[in-house]
C-alpha cells in the first residue's frame, strides 16, 4: 500500500571503532540476519546494497 522506505547502513570514516563496526555490518547482512528480516514481513538487502555496504 506504501512505498517502501529504504534504509541504509553505512560506516563513518571517523569511528573510533572500525572493525567493530565492519563485523556489525557483515552481521547484518549475512545470509541468517537476511532470514530473520524477512520473516518479519521486511524485504532482505540486495546484492547492490551489501556490496555498498562493505567498500
Amino acid at each position: 500500500m506504501y512505498k517502501p522506505i529504504k534504509q541504509d547502513l553505512l560506516i563513518l570514516k571517523r569511528t573510533a571503532e572500525p572493525e567493530v563496526a565492519r563485523e556489525l555490518a557483515e552481521f547484518l547482512l549475512s545470509p541468517a540476519s537476511q532470514q530473520i528480516v524477512e520473516k518479519q514481513g521486511y524485504i532482505q538487502a540486495s546484492k547492490a546494497d551489501q556490496k555498498t555496504a562493505n567498500q
